[in-house]
């Protein structure tokens, strides 16, 4: 693999107030900045993660299956394009705005402000597939990128506060751009592949209230789309090959055809006769991410098992 490029890309800068081109990045094979805070505690009572303890370690014959795999009888443009996105990089507040969250620092630090974890996953996987990469590192608390534009919840309380003049303009500076870099970049992908799979990546509390989540990996899917189950089953067959131990749930801990970016994306491709939008959503259970990601070693096999798996299913739809 190619080093990646030093030129820094576009992003935010935390010293400054935050200007709309710079609401989000994209990357495609190129060096990225490092993240704006560390990852911070996840909500609810922490617990050891067990299934974790195993280093992921892969099997070099199945990694030769999966690449022959991958190859056998595919050209590149045959196979459907690729894309990942991660709406809750980031727990960035710009400048203007800090004043609304005087009160509120602590929540800054936890899911509700950000998904820890789901920003190095999605990174580490762009790295090995070379897909484009779109990502915003502004916390959702200040506009939700992964919710439709007549969501109830597309402001947070705090920015619920301000004047409609105020509320329009955090929607034109930062939401409009980041959907409309999305919309662009399906648009070319279109013009070279009739399919494309779109990955979005998040992650979740391990806790909900009382109650522990008993999945490591969900992966949402609209159950009405063909191309989407039929990924997502491949997908499965593949991750349950290399991954036996991992506990994966379709369509937990949220329903894949809830209100969204790729429910917004499959209303908008699926009137294009011919042209097949498949969005995916992967949800990591966070106290997972947080022991993996300590493991540098487990972190890049486990990766590796996600990115052969993923080309692997994108084969299988070809």
């Amino acid at each position: 693999m190619k080093p990646p490029s030093k030129k820094r890309p576009t992003g935010f800068n935390p010293d400054s107030d935050c200007k709309p081109a710079s609401s989000h990045r994209r990357i495609s094979n190129s060096k990225l900045a490092s993240n704006s805070k560390g990852a911070s505690k996840s909500e609810g009572p922490s617990y050891r993660d067990r299934a974790n303890d195993n280093k992921w370690a892969l099997d070099s014959r199945v990694h030769d299956v999966l690449k022959a795999q991958t190859k056998l009888g595919q050209s590149k443009s045959e196979k459907p394009a690729l894309i990942l996105t991660c709406e809750h990089a980031g727990n960035f507040i710009p400048q203007s705005y800090r004043a609304l969250f005087k009160n509120a620092q602590g929540v800054l630090k936890t899911h509700r402000a950000w998904d820890p974890g789901a920003f190095e996953i999605a990174h580490a996987l762009q790295r090995l597939s070379k897909s484009p990469f779109y990502f915003t590192k502004l916390s959702r608390l200040i506009v939700d990128m992964n919710r439709s534009a007549k969501s109830t919840t597309l402001l947070s309380k705090w920015t619920k506060s301000l004047n409609p003049t105020d509320q329009r303009k955090i929607v034109t500076d930062f939401y409009l751009p980041y959907r409309e870099s999305i919309y662009s970049e399906i648009d070319a992908n279109f013009k070279k592949s009739k399919r494309l799979v779109h990955v979005g990546i998040h992650s979740f509390s391990p806790y909900l209230d009382s109650s522990r989540r008993n999945c490591q990996f969900g992966i949402l899917f609209d159950p009405a789309s063909p191309l989407e189950v039929e990924f997502v089953h491949a997908l499965e067959d593949r991750l349950n090959m290399l991954l036996p131990k991992l506990n994966i749930r379709t369509n937990f801990p949220y329903r894949g055809d809830a209100d969204g970016l790729t429910t917004d994306l499959r209303a908008k491709y699926d009137k294009n006769p011919g042209r097949r939008y498949a969005g995916i959503e992967f949800e990591f259970n966070q106290a997972f991410l947080k022991r993996l990601i300590k493991d540098p070693t487990a972190k890049k096999a486990f990766v590796q098992a996600l990115y052969f798996s993923i080309e692997s299913a994108l084969t299988a739809i070809s």
